[in-house]
């Protein structure tokens, strides 16, 4: 696993293990920030990404916001990570939301009846 700051204050993380692969790019603009993932957010992935989303929640943005339009897969790891971030960024008074959720985590945030926790939109 690596993880990168580019010059403009975005962040990387790539983590890979034979199959699985996660990338999270982040961009702050205005008072928030946007983290895209794209790949597969699961127990091999998700400490990247949630160590990431913690250090976001400290920071003094107005908002975060987790844009998911390229998770190919999610699994309960992954499901962990949405909900502690989300529970850390209330807890400071940080809005967050989920963004482009695409149908195999939005089945998986129905079937555990955590949709209505979240703020979120389905892709455009």
């Amino acid at each position: 696993m690596s993880d990168v700051a580019d010059f403009d204050g975005s962040w990387s993380a790539r983590a890979e293990a034979a199959d699985v692969w996660l990338l999270a790019e982040t961009v702050h603009s205005g008072d928030g920030a946007t983290v895209a993932v794209r790949g597969e957010l699961d127990m091999a992935s998700a400490p990247a990404l949630a160590s990431r989303l913690r250090e976001l929640t400290t920071l003094p943005i107005g908002s975060l916001t987790l844009n998911m339009a390229g998770i190919a897969f999610m699994d309960s790891s992954g499901l962990r990570v949405l909900n502690e971030c989300r529970s850390e960024a209330e807890a400071g008074g940080m809005p967050f939301s989920l963004e482009d959720v695409p149908p195999v985590v939005q089945r998986i945030l129905d079937v555990t009846g955590m949709a209505e926790l979240f703020r979120w939109t389905p892709p455009a």
